[in-house]
């Protein structure tokens, strides 16, 4: 078994909670407070997140991440801009 060191500084990405099944989700966590996962049914204090590793990615936070990212990519298209951020 290895022990994989705890994520400094995490702010946001796919992440694993200390302790609590093999599960990765994508965690968001702003300011100081706890890092929360996209869907809802985790949440980790700082210093409780580790690598997310090769282990199996919820399926709930993927499709929201996917539903973020091509949100952002349609936003970023109607300002005039192409995917490139170019005008």
């Amino acid at each position: 078994m290895t022990i994989t060191p705890t994520l400094k500084g995490f702010r946001e990405g796919w992440a694993r909670k200390a302790f609590e099944g093999s599960k990765a989700h994508f965690f968001r966590r702003e300011g100081a407070g706890l890092a929360t996962s996209l869907c809802g049914s985790q949440d980790a204090p700082a210093g409780f997140l580790f690598d997310a590793g090769c282990n199996e990615r919820c399926a709930r936070c993927a499709k929201l991440r996917e539903s973020e990212i091509a949100n952002e990519a349609a936003a970023a298209t109607e300002d005039g801009q192409d995917a490139c951020g170019k005008v």
